[in-house]
């Protein structure tokens, strides 16, 4: 078993325990469990400034 091959075993996973099938959903999963903070960068930006 290669390296490729355990961080697809690892992702996959993360995708069954998530219920998602993509990088991208497991990422907006993570996010609406709080997981990981929104990021300021892709923020829509706030009318306060």
């Amino acid at each position: 078993m290669g390296a490729c091959d355990l961080v697809e075993r690892h992702l996959s996973h993360i995708f069954a325990k998530l219920h998602v099938s993509s990088r991208i959903e497991a990422i907006e999963k993570a996010k609406q469990l709080g997981l990981i903070p929104e990021s300021p960068l892709f923020s829509t930006p706030s009318s306060d400034r």
